[in-house]
C-alpha cells in the first residue's frame, strides 16, 4: 500500500509539481483558546555533590494565545510563531537522587500552575531560484509553581545495608526552565506553498461538478485567489461578499463560466497551515542550550525533505535529518526520519497519518561506540474548521522504545479548541 502511494506521489511531482511554480503566500493570524496536553519527559541535574534524574508524565490544560505569521515570496520564505499560555498541571513520575552516601528513589505527585512562552523563527533567503541561506532560531520558557508529594526509600550508596529506609517529603517549589535552539546553513531546492492551488481545484470541482479543468485554468484561478487572500490585513476586516466579487468576475468574464449560486458558503473555509510541493536539502551547524543537563550542545546537521502534491485530497511528505551532537566529553548521532500522508477531505477538514523512526548512537569520539538506541513513533492528527472563525485540532502519538538515555516510552496527546482572527 505504501509503495503504491509513493509512486503516485512521484508521478504527481512530475506532472503537476513543475506547473505549480512559485506561489506567493502571506498570512498572519491571531488565535486564542484552550489546549489540553498529555506528554512525558525527563530531566537531569548534576551539582557535583548529587545527581538528580526526574521522569514525569504531565497532564496540562492551558489558556493559549498564539500568533502565526508566514511570508513566502519568490526570494524568501519566512515564518514566525509566538505562543504563550497559563493553566493548571498535574504530573506523576519518579525521581532518583544519588549522592556519595545514599541512593534515594521517590514516587512523585505534582500539582500546580504552569506558565509558558515559545518563540520560533525560520527564514530561507534565496539568491537564485534554487540556492538559499538558512537561519532558524527558537526559544522557550516555562515557570511552574507547584506542590510536590513524594514517597520513597533510600539505601546507603556503599551497599552496607540491604534494607531500604522509607522516606516521605511534601514541599512547595518554583521551577524555571528555559532554552534556545539555533541553526544556520545553506540549502538547495524549494518547497512551494500550494494552498491557493488546492483551493482553486476544490472550488472549481464543487462549483462545476462533472466538468474537467486544465492545469492552466486551475493555475489562473489560483492566481486570482492568491491576490485576494494575500491582501488581507489583521487590522482590516474582510467579508466573503466583497472578496467574491473579483472571484465571480474572473469566472464569468475570463473563463466564461456560469456564476455559481451561493459561492460564499465554501469561500469562507480553506484556512489551513501552509501546504507544500517540492524538495530541498540543507546543512549547517546547530546549537542548543537548556538550563538543565545536557545544558550546552553544539554540532551539525544535514536534512532532506520532499513534499508531493498529488491532488486536492492527498499530499505525501517525507523528511530525513542526520545530526551530530556534542556535550562536554560525550557526543552522539541522531537520525530523525518522518513519513506522513495528509488527506484533505474538503476545505474544512484534514487528517494526517505518519510514523517517525529515530535511531541514536553515542560514539565517544569514535573510541567507544555504544549500542544503537531506537524509537518508533506512529502518530495521527485531525484538524477541522468548526466555522469561519473557530477551529479544533487533535494529535496523538505513541513512542515505542526500550528504556534508554535518549527516549521514554509512552503516549503524547493534545486537543485544542480556539478562535482565529486573520
Amino acid at each position: 500500500m505504501f509503495q503504491t502511494t509513493v509512486i503516485l506521489g512521484n508521478q504527481a511531482l512530475n506532472t503537476k509539481g513543475d506547473s505549480i511554480g512559485s506561489k506567493i503566500f502571506t498570512k498572519t493570524e491571531i488565535n486564542s483558546g484552550f489546549r489540553f496536553f498529555l506528554n512525558n519527559g525527563r530531566e537531569s541535574l548534576n551539582t557535583g555533590l548529587s545527581e538528580n534524574t526526574e521522569e514525569r508524565l504531565n497532564y496540562n490544560a492551558y489558556y493559549n494565545l498564539f500568533v502565526n505569521s508566514w511570508k513566502f515570496l519568490g526570494d524568501r520564505q519566512e515564518s514566525i510563531n509566538l505562543s504563550i499560555g497559563v493553566g493548571p498541571l498535574y504530573s506523576t513520575g519518579e525521581t532518583k537522587r544519588t549522592t556519595a552516601n545514599t541512593i534515594t528513589r521517590f514516587e512523585n505527585k505534582i500539582y500546580g500552575l504552569s506558565f509558558f512562552g515559545d518563540l520560533n523563527y525560520s527564514g530561507r533567503f534565496y539568491y537564485d531560484d534554487k540556492n538559499y541561506a538558512l537561519v532558524e532560531a527558537s526559544g522557550f520558557g516555562r515557570f511552574e509553581k507547584i506542590k510536590i508529594n513524594s514517597k520513597g526509600s533510600f539505601i546507603p550508596a556503599d551497599g552496607s545495608f540491604i534494607v531500604a529506609f522509607p522516606v516521605e517529603e511534601k514541599y512547595l517549589d518554583n521551577r524555571l526552565r528555559y532554552g534556545v535552539n539555533a541553526k544556520a546553513g545553506v540549502g538547495f531546492g524549494k518547497m512551494n506553498p500550494v494552498n491557493h492551488i488546492m483551493e482553486a481545484e476544490f472550488l472549481l470541482n464543487e462549483y462545476y461538478k462533472g466538468r474537467l479543468f486544465s492545469q492552466n485554468e486551475i493555475n489562473r484561478f489560483a492566481s486570482v485567489i492568491a491576490g485576494i487572500r494575500n491582501k488581507r490585513r489583521l487590522k482590516e476586516s474582510h467579508s466573503a461578499e466583497s472578496e467574491l466579487k473579483d472571484v465571480m468576475d474572473f469566472l464569468g468574464k475570463e473563463l466564461l463560466f456560469q456564476v455559481p449560486d451561493s459561492p460564499e458558503e465554501l469561500w469562507k473555509y480553506g484556512e489551513f497551515m501552509p501546504r507544500f510541493s517540492g524538495k530541498r536539502f540543507e546543512l549547517g551547524p546547530l546549537f542548543k542550550y537548556y538550563n538543565r543537563e545536557p545544558d550546552f550542545i553544539y554540532g551539525g546537521f544535514a536534512k532532506y525533505e520532499i513534499h508531493t502534491y498529488k491532488n486536492f485530497n492527498w499530499n505525501f511528505n517525507f523528511s530525513s535529518e542526520l545530526s551530530y551532537n556534542r556535550y562536554k566529553e560525550r557526543d552522539w548521532f541522531l537520525w530523525d526520519t518522518d513519513m506522513q500522508f495528509e488527506y484533505f477531505k474538503n476545505l474544512r477538514t484534514k487528517y494526517t497519518f505518519g510514523v517517525k523512526y529515530i535511531p541514536a548512537v553515542v560514539v565517544n569520539d569514535f573510541k567507544d561506540i555504544e549500542s544503537i538506541q531506537h524509537a518508533l513513533i506512529p502518530y495521527i492528527s485531525f484538524y477541522h474548521q468548526l466555522s469561519d472563525k473557530y477551529r479544533m485540532a487533535f494529535d496523538f502519538r505513541y513512542k515505542i522504545t526500550d528504556e534508554n538515555d535518549f527516549f521514554i516510552k509512552g503516549p503524547g496527546f493534545s486537543l485544542a479548541f480556539y478562535r482565529s482572527r486573520y
